[in-house]
């Protein structure tokens, strides 16, 4: 169980089932005992225009932000893409919020219309970051996210998790090898 605002770590060897993990905790697979829950309400039985709505309150970010992020697509579009599905927001309102999702995560709002492939990984991370933050979250999945950055992009982005925790109240699973990492950030460990 995690509660609101806690951050959980789940550590374990490659091949030992953590990317079944996040299927089921994202609702992309239905486990074969017992349930996942979200906000006290079980996935399993939820029907699919339930689920899709509950998926607002939950993102996945995930390991690798070069083929995690399409590279046809602009900075903006990728961040709206959330919105669009949702239904959340239309034009200056939908640009405003990406916008201040961009901030948010430090990215410049001069790059809205650049397409990605000439950013850093730190930027390209703080893309999917920032696509997950525009539909104000309860809960971030972190399945190896920061394992593809540099010791320095790492510390960054971890810094930047840890204030929008405290901005947002968010609540993380950080899926990772990296028992040094996990011990550093996460307040309970599941192995």
């Amino acid at each position: 169980a995690v509660r609101a605002g806690e951050t959980l770590g789940i550590v374990g060897e490659s091949g030992c089932g953590k990317s079944t993990l996040t299927r089921l905790l994202t609702a992309l697979a239905k486990p074969e005992q017992g349930e996942i829950l979200f906000n006290n309400r079980p996935f399993n039985d939820m029907p699919q225009k339930e689920l899709t709505a509950a998926r607002q309150r939950f993102q996945l970010l995930l390991q690798d932000p070069y083929n995690s992020l399409p590279p046809r697509m602009t900075v903006g579009r990728m961040i709206e893409e959330g919105m669009r599905i949702h239904g959340i927001a239309k034009g200056a309102a939908m640009r405003a919020r990406v916008e201040r999702a961009m901030e948010d995560v430090g990215l410049p709002v001069g790059i809205y219309n650049h397409l990605p492939n000439s950013l850093s990984t730190g930027d390209r991370q703080r893309i999917s970051v920032a696509r997950a933050l525009v539909l104000e979250p309860q809960l971030l999945i972190l399945d190896e996210t920061v394992s593809a950055l540099d010791q320095s992009e790492q510390n960054k982005l971890l810094a930047l998790f840890s204030r929008l925790q405290t901005e947002k109240n968010l609540t993380y699973i950080f899926i990772s090898h990296d028992l040094a990492m996990v011990r550093r950030v996460c307040s309970l460990i599941a192995v």
